[in-house]
Parts: structure tokens; sequence; C-alpha cells
């Protein structure tokens, strides 16, 4: 799943954890996949902000 896929599921899943509807269980379920993914994001969006750094400090721009 790319980024953008990831933003988007959380979306989903932000909309499903506003939902009376949604069951204690899959409240749960539901909360657990958006740690994970909002983990994965922050890491990649480090992971991009390490590499234009380096960037930078290569090129010596600041």
């Amino acid at each position: 799943m790319n980024f953008d896929e990831s933003i988007k599921r959380l979306k989903e899943i932000c909309a499903m954890l506003n939902d009376d509807k949604t069951s204690l269980e899959e409240t749960v379920a539901l909360y657990k996949e958006g740690v994970a993914l909002s983990e994965e994001c922050l890491r990649r969006i480090n992971d991009i902000r390490a590499e234009l750094k380096e960037s930078e400090d290569e090129s010596g721009e600041a």
C-alpha cells in the first residue's frame, strides 16, 4: 500500500470509528489497523525528510 492509499484508508477508519453502529470488536480491530498505518506513514515521512536533508547537505544548500 502506498502513502496515498494509506492516508485514504486512515480516513475510512476514522469515519468507521465515529460511526455509532461499529461494534466494540470492530472498533478494536480498526484502532489497531489505524495505529499500524499511522506508524508506517510517519516512518515514510521521516525517511523522506532524511533523504531531503542528506540531499541538501550534499549540495551545500540549507
